[in-house]
């Protein structure tokens, strides 16, 4: 099975005369809306080609990364646990072990 991933993709609103980067979760074939927040480069740097599988998405190695991408990473968790709430999935390790040990 693959692993699940996180992308954005970015567009720009005309009305509105601002951009945005809308982040899914591609888990088993299917992408689910996570969240929509205002474009940034380094976002689209880290996340846009073809997006990063979700151990990656999670890493805390901050040294490293921008700040954006670091808030925005900050962010992935929270929406994850709601879609797999949503949706009755398992996606981050820890639902995976808790859905088991229920099995």
């Amino acid at each position: 099975m693959k692993k699940a991933r996180v992308f954005c993709e970015s567009y720009y609103d005309y009305d509105n005369e601002q951009a945005y980067q809308d982040f899914y979760l591609k888990h088993n074939g299917l992408d689910y809306f996570l969240f929509r927040q205002e474009y940034r480069k380094g976002i689209k740097e880290y996340f846009g080609r073809g997006g990063v599988d979700i151990d990656r998405a999670l890493k805390n190695n901050w040294n490293k990364l921008d700040t954006a991408v670091i808030r925005t990473i900050d962010k992935i968790p929270n929406y994850i646990h709601y879609i797999e709430k949503q949706y009755g999935i398992a996606v981050l390790n820890q639902t995976k072990k808790r859905s088991a040990r229920y099995a």
